[in-house]
């Protein structure tokens, strides 16, 4: 299995949710992700709701995040699930790549999403 970062090099990430292609409003993506701002003011008003902070993880020198689901999604089917990254997003010297990302139903207790981490 994977295992999480030690707590003192906790990392937390702020990932915004839906295609940045559809205003970031629809379809199942990855609009944005950014650390952890220590200001709450910093939350974008207009995010609130499509926002998860989700922790960096790493195995094996390789870092990823993992996007979970709260809810049975078995009702959909593969295609529907399918996460989308429109464009490279940057989080400092790291990138989520552009691209389809599968779901996976061994992640947590309905499924989700690993998601790497990229060496710009």
């Amino acid at each position: 299995g994977y295992k999480d970062i030690t707590n003192k090099n906790l990392v937390i990430v702020r990932v915004q949710l839906w295609r940045k292609k559809r205003d970031c409003l629809h379809g199942l993506g990855i609009c944005s992700i950014k650390f952890f701002p220590k200001e709450k003011s910093s939350l974008d008003n207009n995010a609130k709701g499509r926002t998860i902070d989700v922790p960096i993880k790493m195995e094996n020198g390789e870092k990823y995040i993992i996007l979970y689901y709260a809810q049975d999604v078995s009702r959909f089917t593969s295609k529907e699930l399918k996460l989308t990254v429109d464009t490279n997003l940057p989080l400092g010297n790291l990138n989520i790549i552009a691209g389809g990302y599968q779901f996976r139903k061994d992640l947590g207790d309905y499924g989700g999403y690993l998601i790497p981490l990229s060496k710009k």
